[in-house]
């Protein structure tokens, strides 16, 4: 179980078909919960009865019923499924950072659209984007360095977000 967001099953379903394999059955209840300061489930229940708490959150409750598989295969998949549900947090949580950024974007383009007049193409093009016609998943930055031997492309520290936050997996970051 775990808060309620956009993405979830959707991130998992992608995440078996990538792996080629072909859920039996698939069922996604929202329930109602309430936990303990640990964090443990204390009371849940099905949402609009009375067995649901009143004062809970609302979780996913997501169960996959998979193809028999041995062990090892069973923790790769878990693995992967944990890995593939820790991107789709990340591009919810940076959703609104991500839009801030697109519309800052935006600004400077603007700003300098005197001096290209092509930049208002781009500026409509981005406005249309962040109108809800475009789910932004992820963002970063990069730096071009240029001396001597040519150019080098890095990534720009601390400015990634959603499913780029993790700027130590991208290539240039080495």
């Amino acid at each position: 179980m775990q808060p309620n967001q956009p993405f979830l099953v959707d991130t998992l379903w992608a995440e078996l078909e990538r792996l080629e394999i072909v859920p039996q059955l698939s069922v996604h209840p929202l329930v109602g919960v309430k936990r303990d300061a640990k964090g443990s489930v204390v009371k849940f229940g099905e949402l609009g009865t009375k067995s649901a708490p009143a004062d809970g959150e609302v979780e996913s409750l997501i169960q996959i019923e998979v193809p028999r598989m041995p062990k090892n295969k069973l923790l790769e998949l878990r693995q992967s499924l944990t890995e593939a549900l820790e991107l789709a947090h990340a591009a919810v949580d940076d959703f609104d950072k991500l839009i801030k950024r697109m519309k800052m974007l935006k600004e400077q383009i603007d700003h300098k659209r005197s001096e290209h007049p092509a930049n208002v193409e781009k500026i409509n093009f981005l406005e249309w984007l962040i109108d809800n016609h475009f789910i932004f998943l992820g963002y970063r930055q990069y730096d071009v360095k240029h001396d001597k031997k040519g150019a080098t492309v890095q990534v720009h520290k601390g400015a990634s977000l959603g499913i780029l936050r993790n700027e130590e997996a991208s290539s240039l970051s080495k």
